[in-house]
């Protein structure tokens, strides 16, 4: 969804209507912060990690890649002005690599796509507390759930309730609410009159996605599997496409190309791309950051 979202914003660069459009399928990132709730409030419960290896193991996924992509474009920009319609300053680099962006002026970030890894950060330093507390499943509900909206209300930004979305999901499957009949319709209204009444991309687009995250593990896998949630290369994709897309329509490859060829050969060089950055990563890994 987030590639051909982009993909189309960068084709259908001044079509209003097209792109007005376009910006449903900006709902996958919605999508992404309930995955990742769901697999926290899992993880919270099953108690699977120490506070260390918790905060290692995903700092160790998010931080090499990201860090070397940003660093690498602040350095093209300062030397070849790769972003003429940008002034990027030492100060963004800073609130990049600090992901502290959203909390300090919330600008548009240096790897565009990176302004998500800072809700995850805040919420997985969020989860790493409640590890380091060693506390119940009740008062972990109770801690993260309070973090979270006070968060929320102090940035003004309540995509952080998303994640939440993903804790419920994980309840509602636990407990396979999906056959009460009664706790569904009642679900069903309630979020019916929030999307009337509240204009906030945290129902509009929230909502929705959490509704369709629940079908779809209940019509593929009642018994639903963690595993099933983990592509191995889902973040490098993440991280090169919007950046590919911009390369190829500035070499003009994208124009020369009927929509369905450009977006199929974008897709094909966003995986080619992703899958070496991975096998490379995986290897400087092995060598300088060994995993404990």
């Amino acid at each position: 969804m987030i590639v051909i979202y982009h993909f189309n914003g960068t084709i259908y660069d001044g079509n209003i209507e097209i792109l007005n459009i376009n910006y449903i399928l900006a709902s996958g990132v919605d999508l992404f912060f309930i995955i990742s709730g769901f697999l926290m409030f899992d993880l919270i419960e099953k108690k699977r990690y120490s506070f260390k290896e918790f905060l290692f193991k995903r700092l160790y996924k998010i931080v090499p890649i990201y860090f070397s992509v940003t660093i690498f474009l602040f350095l093209m920009e300062r030397i070849f002005n790769i972003f003429p319609l940008k002034e990027i300053m030492f100060t963004d680099l800073i609130r990049a690599l600090t992901f502290s962006n959203i909390i300090f002026g919330n600008k548009d970030l240096i790897l565009s796509v990176g302004w998500t890894l800072e809700y995850e950060v805040i919420f997985y330093i969020f989860v790493s507390l409640i590890i380091l507390l060693n506390l119940s499943i009740r008062n972990s509900v109770i801690f993260i759930s309070s973090l979270l909206i006070l968060t929320s209300i102090l940035l003004n930004n309540f995509l952080f309730v998303e994640f939440l979305y993903g804790g419920l999901a994980y309840y509602f499957l636990k407990n396979k609410l999906y056959k009460n009949y009664k706790v569904v319709l009642l679900g069903l209204i309630i979020s019916i009159l929030c999307l009337v009444i509240i204009k906030s991309r945290f129902i509009s687009f929230g909502l929705p996605m959490f509704f369709i995250f629940l079908i779809s593990f209940s019509i593929n896998n009642v018994n639903y599997k963690i595993s099933n949630l983990k592509i191995n290369i889902s973040y490098e994709i993440y991280i090169f496409h919007h950046l590919i897309i911009k390369v190829l329509e500035r070499v003009g490859i994208l124009n020369k190309l009927p929509y369905l060829l450009g977006l199929t050969f974008t897709f094909l060089i966003v995986f080619l791309i992703s899958y070496i950055s991975n096998k490379i990563e995986r290897n400087f890994k092995k060598v300088f950051l060994p995993s404990p």
